[in-house]
């Protein structure tokens, strides 16, 4: 069970990272300041001029001094982490456009764009502003966004990484999430130094350049890009085309939905997002074809082959962040196998880890980023203890375990942040893995293979084998998906309790492989505490009696919940609607109970504590009011909420002669105007407002 132990003598950059994280994490807890930023420079200068001073001084020959000069470097990581995290704010950053008030901006596409069933959308890196007819430099990111209907096919496809455009100032600040467990993409894009965006017309680009950016990056989508032309020659099932470019090139845009949901059921969604799994794969195959080249001389030879081989398949893949992640790890492991005798291997991947995030710090906050370490450390520690339990002469049953307790190792160092962010548990995730890896891994074998081989008869054969062998893995996956019980979903916790159950997984090891009993009492107290949680919340969902008005911009959709579930009133949205599946399901999911019903605009509808008919809806004592452009009023009543949608032409105070209410809500299906002028109506007959646009939703 030779699981490598973590030394810290042996593993100095295990204790930079972690202090060097203390320093992000204060950073994201606190608003940026840019007299504190001027402090933590200052700091940050004065603490390691004085480590290098002492340092130099001494000649580190005082060891009583080593400690101090410890807490100098330290404290210079905690306050360089913290700054670092500030610095590229637009409240930080003075030369930010946002800072400017330019009259047109001038930047370039900063990564390839994505291209939807709506829009097309790309970051636009700012490096000009026009103001007054002058230009100046300026800095920033600006998320663009472009309706497809404006745009011709031909346009469409001729967007690319580092075109130069001119562009009008008039953007916006991200919206925050308007509604209950709604993702906040604001917070999202933040991460990515994001924080305006801009939606026009395909009229109001004009090009000015091409070839900005990072050439390296620009070449390798390009080459990227015929590589995916020729796999598209090579197959004729789309779904096949689909799958082999996200596998083996890391390209996603041509994915189905349906796809990307089989995959995800299923727990192996990792395998079309080109990482550590494919870099690793080409990692062992090359270093196995280079075996003889261990010993003697050729070992440094080996090792520049090796990394150049990485770092060549990274280029093809495009570039992508996963991918540069896993390289550079990787290139790290390399280098420390053959410059060290003794390598610790959690020193590596710290070490990788570390500068990372010195390059950019933002990374920690990339899910993609903390899945891949934790998935990393959580096979360099378990698969040893795991793959020790089972030991058999069957050469073929010890690859199967062997496959297995990499799953195993990797699903548990990784399922409990999967349930904080994605809410699902693929419940077959063991078996669907073990038989879809081998597949997988020919699928990158044969991909690269097909790309590599000229057009012709050979080529075609292989494209037909690599084509039924796609179809296959996916038949395979379709009968997991298809099992009662596939996924688990809506399993919404809180972050206290994802960090508990990594406690509860910690114990669990300490007791199965090192027979500490001690483990156990904290193992049963996080458990009664999860439990504890659990009950609680089901007994709030059971006295619970809320109606949640969703903001949806312009449609309608109410939810009404209590202990028999979830009732949600809408004018147009279903279940596969985009808006319902991003706005309001995520509040639903999020409840205890899994029966929805959905009442459309227009019907009646009579059940336990609700009743709704001819847009007027009672839920157990509370009362509205639908009130719409085509509403006739209807004899005095008296009701809680009037929701007026749709820009009716009414007077307050003639409404109040027949429909006495306490409060008026107004959503975005109102022009602006008319919310300001109902606003002062009411504020003549003191009836309160809450304005839904713009607005988080009413939860009443």
């Amino acid at each position: 069970m030779g699981s490598p132990v973590i030394q810290f003598g042996t593993a100095p950059f295990v204790r930079l990272l972690l202090v060097y994280l203390l320093g992000i994490g204060i950073g994201y807890r606190f608003d940026p300041n840019a007299y504190v930023y001027l402090w933590l420079n200052a700091i940050s200068i004065v603490c390691i001029s004085s480590f290098f001073l002492i340092a130099l001084i001494k000649r580190f020959e005082n060891f009583r001094l080593y400690k101090y000069l410890s807490v100098l470097f330290y404290l210079f990581l905690v306050f360089l982490g913290w700054s670092s995290v500030w610095k590229l704010q637009p409240s930080i950053l003075a030369t930010h456009f946002s800072n400017q008030q330019p009259q047109a901006l001038v930047g370039y596409i900063d990564d390839e764009p994505k291209i939807t069933k709506t829009t097309v959308r790309f970051p636009l890196k700012i490096t000009q502003i026009i103001k007054d007819g002058t230009s100046s430099e300026s800095a920033g990111n600006l998320l663009i966004n472009i309706r497809l209907d404006t745009l011709s096919a031909k346009i469409v496809s001729e967007f690319k990484y580092g075109d130069e455009f001119l562009i009008p100032s008039n953007y916006s600040l991200i919206n925050p999430p308007y509604n209950p467990n709604e993702f906040d993409y604001q917070s999202y894009l933040a991460k990515h130094l994001i924080w305006h965006q801009a939606n026009l017309f395909a009229d109001d680009l004009i090009q000015t350049g091409s070839g900005r950016g990072s050439f390296l990056i620009s070449h390798a989508l390009l080459f990227r890009q015929l590589m995916i032309e020729k796999l598209r020659q090579s197959f004729t099932n789309s779904d096949a085309l689909a799958i082999v470019s996200a596998l083996v090139l890391g390209y996603r845009n041509e994915l189905d939905q349906e796809i990307i949901n089989t995959f995800s059921a299923t727990g192996t969604i990792h395998v079309l997002s080109v990482s550590g799994l494919h870099v690793g794969i080409i990692f062992y195959v090359f270093s196995t074809l280079l075996f003889w080249m261990k010993k003697g001389s050729w070992k440094i030879v080996r090792t520049l082959i090796l990394i150049l081989l990485i770092w060549i398949y990274a280029f093809v893949t495009g570039l992508p962040p996963s991918v540069l992640r896993a390289s550079i790890m990787i290139s790290f492991g390399i280098i420390a196998l053959t410059v060290a005798r003794r390598n610790n291997i959690y020193n590596t991947i710290s070490s990788s880890a570390f500068f990372l995030l010195l390059y950019n710090p933002n990374f920690i906050a990339d899910i993609g980023f903390q899945l891949s370490y934790l998935a990393v450390l959580g096979i360099v520690y378990l698969y040893p203890k795991l793959n020790a339990l089972v030991i058999t002469k069957n050469k073929i049953l010890s690859v199967l375990w062997s496959y297995a307790a990499i799953s195993i190792s990797a699903q548990l160092a990784t399922f409990p942040l999967v349930l904080f962010y994605f809410h699902i548990f693929p419940v077959y995730f063991l078996p669907a893995n073990i038989l879809i890896i081998l597949p997988a891994t020919w699928v990158l074998y044969l991909g690269i293979l097909v790309l590599l081989l000229p057009f012709g008869i050979v080529h075609s054969w292989f494209s037909w084998i690599l084509e039924n062998l796609i179809m296959l893995m996916n038949k395979i996956l379709l009968v997991f998906e298809k099992l009662p019980y596939a996924i688990l979903k809506g399993i919404w916790i809180a972050p206290w309790q994802y960090l508990v159950i990594y406690v509860l997984l910690f114990c669990c090891i300490s007791f199965l492989f090192y027979k500490k009993r001690n483990t156990m009492y904290f193992f049963v107290g996080c458990l009664l505490l999860l439990v504890c949680s659990r009950v609680i919340k089901i007994m709030e969902n059971q006295s619970l009696s809320e109606i949640r008005i969703y903001n949806v911009y312009r449609n309608l959709a109410i939810g009404f919940f209590d202990h028999s579930g979830v009732v949600l009133f809408t004018d147009s949205l279903t279940e596969n609607n985009s808006r319902f599946q991003y706005s309001v399901m995520p509040n639903i999911d999020s409840f205890s109970h899994s029966s929805m019903k959905i009442v459309n605009q227009g019907d009646t509808f009579i059940e336990n504590n609700l009743l709704i008919a001819d847009n007027i809806i009672q839920f157990n004592n509370k009362s509205l009011l639908i009130y719409s452009e085509d509403q006739l009023l209807v004899d005095s009543i008296f009701i809680d909420l009037l929701y007026i949608r749709n820009n009716p032409k009414i007077k307050l105070q003639q409404v109040i002669k027949s429909i006495q209410f306490r409060k008026i809500i107004l959503d975005a299906s109102n022009n602006d105007w008319y919310i300001k002028e109902i606003e002062k109506e009411a504020a003549i007959i003191g009836i309160p407002v809450y304005i839904l646009k713009n607005n988080f939703a009413y939860v009443w």
